[in-house]
């Protein structure tokens, strides 16, 4: 019988990370990389809009 697959296991089957992954290594990008301007903009609206 099939299992029916939520939106997280359908992601990573697909290739995806999880919520936690991403918020993880965006932070990560965040404190140890040398952002441009348009680039960090670009990490805070990804932050405000997956991980708060």
């Amino acid at each position: 019988m099939l299992e029916e697959l939520n939106n997280q296991e359908m992601s990573e089957v697909k290739g995806g990370v999880s919520r936690e992954q991403y918020c993880a290594e965006l932070k990560r990008i965040m404190r140890e990389c040398d952002l441009s301007d348009r680039a960090w903009d670009g990490a805070v609206i990804g932050y405000t809009r997956n991980c708060l």
